[in-house]
């Protein structure tokens, strides 16, 4: 997968207020192609529609990189988890 053109904190917070943001950017992109083919705008539509799949991809980026860092995070919290349980068992 490419680089993403965004540059989000990286954050989970941070991660799902950037595909907000272009889901309703991917809305408005996708209205303005409509709007364009119905007033028979080939190239208005050509355009708004490379611009959507852009948009499209950058929210696909930014939804696999909220998957990374989320698995990461719960990973982390998992083995602190274990290391605490470990520390707390009583041994022979």
């Amino acid at each position: 997968m490419s680089a993403p053109w965004f540059a989000p904190g990286g954050s989970p917070p941070e991660l799902r207020a950037e595909i907000a943001r272009l889901m309703a950017a991917i809305s408005i992109r996708a209205e303005i192609v409509a709007r364009s083919v119905e007033i028979d705008d080939d190239v208005g539509a050509a355009y708004a529609l490379r611009c959507l799949a852009a948009e499209v991809r950058a929210a696909l980026s930014a939804g696999g990189m909220l998957a990374e860092v989320t698995k990461a995070e719960r990973e982390q919290r998992r083995a602190a988890r274990t290391q605490v349980h470990d520390l707390h068992e009583v041994r022979p």
